[in-house]
């Protein structure tokens, strides 16, 4: 975004045109918040590709970390990944899980953003990567999560949807995922094993989200299988 000039090292970056360049490509919009969403609410906004950010700085006495996101940890952090095709769609997944939850599905949700779209890692060249907001907008962070002093676990929903963590210091877990599509498909199947009454899937042609009843959405797969395989 930098390239593009959405982004400025000499100005403060305006959310309007941050959105208007991540609609162009991937679809997802920004919408300002004047402060904290519950977790329903926001998760429910990535559903339908709306990222909700904040409009307000970190105090310049805490400028390496602070406990609630400000516009260094949405728009460091989080706004410039989802220009990435694979990243977008793997955080609108996570949003189209929870809509139709329960508050107990809902709050392993909220674990499992935690553990990937905040304090993430993912493989690459044979290392580990960065790819969470938190750990980006923090520099202590980034420095503690590559250490190789903290515990590294590959990314498995079923684990990490039940895995408390701290907020207020620097994380003692981290799950590493493949990548973003490997990632996407095993929550999937997580969501699918989920005891929901519904299926959400989100339509990329029409960019419709569309909703099942679960016994229908099971027929339907099996009528995809049997023309595949016909």
């Amino acid at each position: 975004m930098i390239e593009n000039g959405v982004l400025s090292r000499t100005k403060m970056p305006q959310l309007r045109d941050v959105s208007a360049f991540l609609h162009q490509a991937t679809g997802f919009r920004v919408r300002p918040v004047a402060g904290l969403l519950s977790s329903r609410d926001f998760l429910n906004g990535l559903a339908f590709r709306i990222f909700f950010s904040t409009q307000y700085i970190r105090h310049h006495k805490q400028p390496l970390y602070t406990p609630e996101p400000d516009m260094v940890h949405d728009i460091v952090g989080h706004l410039p990944l989802l220009a990435d095709p694979d990243f977008a769609s793997f955080t609108q997944a996570i949003g189209l899980a929870s809509l139709g939850a329960d508050d107990e599905l809902l709050g392993k949700l909220a674990k499992l953003y935690w553990y990937t779209l905040e304090f993430g890692l993912c493989e690459q060249g044979g290392g580990r990567r960065v790819y969470g907001a938190g750990i980006l907008s923090s520099a202590g962070e980034i420095v503690h999560s590559l250490s190789g002093e903290a515990e590294y676990l590959p990314f498995d929903p079923k684990v990490a949807s039940v895995k408390d963590f701290p907020i207020t210091k620097y994380q003692p877990t981290y799950f590493v995922a493949k990548n973003f599509k490997d990632a996407q498909k095993k929550l999937e199947e997580w969501v699918d094993a989920q005891n929901k009454s519904i299926i959400i899937k989100y339509n990329p042609f029409s960019q419709e989200v569309q909703s099942f009843p679960r016994s229908t959405w099971k027929m339907l797969q099996e009528e995809m299988k049997r023309s595949i395989w016909s």
